[in-house]
């Protein structure tokens, strides 16, 4: 899978050099939700199993699930897919539900993982006017690549309404994240710089990089990367990347307990997530900073503790259950049956 519960979440907001485990356990709630399970690309590295498209819940049905997390102090929303754009009627709805709770509640946080490829001008003044604080749009390296993985002709699609959103929303230079996925066909330094390289040109400030597990459903298997090669790739990054970036520029580079702590470990052995520099933000993101790159760091398990994920027909789970097409015998809960909180603690 391509890692992150919510994405970005809206970047690293530094708090202190002091952590304290407690901070990290009773931070607010991360809620991931699945606003439909459809999409219009076919991606080799997609890792939901779940192939279920129906009994989405309604945008009445979002709206009490989101009241009901923000009594148990959830503050981020993620709408993460399968695609948002393909059920943008219902998405752009629950954007302005979180806007309006964000009024209430400064620190909330809410945004969308896209492809990109199913706006226009329309959506895109919607998008503004909704407000998110944060929008990722998935890049997986220059045209060539992106295309080979993604399909072709995607990357122009995407890169299109980057621009679009930059010019017509001069905001969300700060919010834009470009969601890149670390596997085996574009494991290449040079690469990465090139394509930072080509979006800065166009205004992108904030880069996002996951590697990529091949999943249960085998997806991808001939794409995959080692822990072995996500280590040298970060070790190259933290020791190149500032060079490229700017003043404003912010490169966050993600790893995951579930399914990767191997990965987290060897990092840590290697040097390259320093345990006497981690740092804690205002959302209990725990980090390790190098000038402008971040590198994120999970000490023990948040699945239905911090982070929840909420598929379109209301199973609540962690992320990794949707790898199989069983997801719903795996899920803690329906949310057309229990209240959120009865779920959480189970």
């Amino acid at each position: 899978m391509a890692l992150g519960f919510s994405g970005s979440n809206g970047g690293i907001n530094v708090k202190s050099s002091t952590l304290h485990r407690q901070d990290f356990i009773r931070g607010p709630l991360e809620i991931s939700y699945f606003v439909n399970n459809v999409c219009n690309l076919s991606c080799r590295h997609c890792y939901v199993g779940y192939e279920e498209p129906k009994n989405a819940l309604s945008v009445e049905e979002w709206q009490n699930i989101f009241n009901q997390a923000l009594e148990l102090g959830a503050l981020t929303f993620g709408n993460v897919g399968k695609e948002p754009l393909l059920a943008w009627n219902k998405s752009v709805q629950l954007l302005n539900f979180l806007k309006q709770k964000k009024q209430e509640n400064p620190r909330i946080r809410y945004g969308l993982v896209t492809n990109a490829t199913s706006f226009d001008d329309e959506r895109i003044k919607q998008l503004i006017e909704a407000d998110p604080t944060y929008l990722d749009i998935s890049i997986d390296g220059t045209r060539e690549i992106h295309d080979s993985v993604r399909g072709f002709g995607n990357y122009d699609k995407s890169l299109s309404a980057i621009e679009k959103i930059l010019c017509q929303g001069s905001s969300f230079s700060d919010r834009l994240f470009i969601s890149f996925t670390l596997m085996g066909a574009n494991n290449d330094v040079s690469l990465i710089k090139k394509m930072i390289g080509e979006l800065q040109e166009r205004g992108v400030k904030r880069f996002m990089v996951s590697p990529y597990v091949v999943s249960i459903n085998q997806n991808g298997k001939d794409i995959g990367i080692t822990k072995e090669q996500v280590t040298d790739t970060y070790e190259r990054l933290k020791t190149e990347a500032n060079a490229w970036l700017g003043s404003q520029d912010q490169l966050l580079l993600k790893v995951d307990y579930d399914t990767q702590k191997p990965l987290m470990d060897l990092l840590v052995e290697r040097g390259i997530i320093e345990l006497g520099k981690l740092m804690i933000d205002d959302y209990a993101t725990i980090f390790t900073r190098f000038g402008n790159i971040y590198i994120s760091y999970i000490p023990a398990p948040r699945t239905l503790i911090r982070d929840v994920r909420i598929s379109h027909d209301g199973f609540v789970s962690g992320c990794y259950d949707m790898f199989f097409k069983n997801y719903p015998d795996r899920a803690r809960g329906s949310l057309k049956k229990r209240k959120l909180a009865e779920i959480i603690a189970l």
